[in-house]
């Protein structure tokens, strides 16, 4: 069957080599029915470990998701792509501490909470590498990075809109509760009603 895809072998490996990414899992489904669970299935994507039958049926997904992008044409608003989902851009709703927002990621500086923007870009690159997003022909990392310069340089912890998140520490003996986060405020009298606190 390795054979029948185009594979090399040498010294009691068989190693197999997918130039189309997202097609990659139609090509050797067949073949992961026999290998996908044994010890010695290795792959590799940009020269970092994957799991092979994981990457490539999310590869699958992502040249799925791209079809259906060539005929509405509308790859979703936040990040750019509706795949890139790790970080949450737009903010609806309740704050919900399971989610990541966009806003998690930043430092206190006196009272304003400072976005750091370069660790957003950073991480939603890792992702998209991680979970093959960056081989969709759509995918634009320079789209990408102009979306998260646009979000806010920084954030006011109000009570309105924003709150602080406070961990507690001990310091010489004395416990204390240190600002560590931001998080955004739902107001009561909007639950139930369509509400967005930022939309970019």
């Amino acid at each position: 069957m390795a054979r029948q895809i185009g594979c090399t072998y040498e010294d009691g490996i068989i190693r197999i080599e997918i130039k189309d990414i997202l097609n990659g899992y139609r090509q050797i489904r067949q073949l992961f029915h026999y290998i996908q669970n044994w010890k010695g299935t290795q792959a590799t994507y940009n020269n970092r470990p994957v799991h092979p039958y994981r990457f490539l049926l999310e590869a699958e997904w992502i040249g799925e998701c791209y079809d259906q992008r060539m005929i509405d044409k509308d790859c979703g608003t936040g990040f750019g792509c509706r795949k890139l989902d790790t970080i949450s851009y737009h903010i609806t709703g309740p704050y919900f501490k399971t989610h990541t927002y966009w806003y998690n990621y930043g430092t206190w500086k006196g009272n304003k909470w400072i976005i750091d923007k370069k660790t957003i870009y950073n991480l939603l690159i890792a992702y998209a590498e991680k979970k093959a997003i960056s081989e969709c022909p759509l995918f634009d990392e320079t789209d990408l990075w102009n979306r998260v310069q646009n979000l806010p340089e920084f954030l006011i912890a109000d009570g309105i809109l924003w709150e602080k998140v406070y961990e507690e520490k001990f310091v010489k003996g004395e416990r204390i509760q240190v600002p560590r986060n931001i998080k955004h405020r739902y107001p009561d009298k909007l639950k139930g009603s369509q509400f967005c606190l930022l939309d970019f």
